[in-house]
């Protein structure tokens, strides 16, 4: 494996990792990515696409680096795609990297039915007429 670049301080975003191993981390986060999408692997930098049963796609870049101290940083950026859908693959990558869960992308989960086109939206259903009450 290759070494990996060194972050300079402070760069660090909202979807970076801290982690002690990188070679063990990058196969974990390798490991996770292959669950929910595609992955192709560049040294120290993993692409994934990620389809969702809702009909969103993403692409997403996840990348090791090394800090000034011992330890690094895994950061993943999304490439193009559904915003939504990302922070979702990010939130279910810390749940896995932590209690080793199993990524699950469900049908529903991240849009509402109503939203999935005009047969479902409920301002377009027409209403139940029920008959008079005598």
């Amino acid at each position: 494996m290759a070494n990996p670049r060194s972050l300079p301080d402070g760069c660090a975003f909202a979807t970076s990792l801290l982690v002690p191993n990188a070679a063990d981390t990058l196969i974990d986060v390798q490991a996770f990515l292959a669950q929910i999408g595609s992955v192709d692997r560049e040294d120290l930098a993993l692409r994934c696409s990620v389809v969702h049963p809702d009909g969103l796609h993403c692409t997403c870049l996840a990348e090791v680096f090394k800090l000034n101290s011992s330890d690094c940083v895994v950061e993943m950026t999304r490439m193009r795609g559904d915003s939504v859908l990302f922070a979702l693959v990010f939130k279910l990558l810390r749940a896995f990297l932590a209690e080793r869960t199993t990524p699950e992308l469900f049908s529903g989960q991240l849009l509402p039915r109503n939203r999935r086109g005009p047969a479902h939206d409920p301002a377009t259903v027409p209403s139940l007429k029920l008959p008079p009450t005598l």
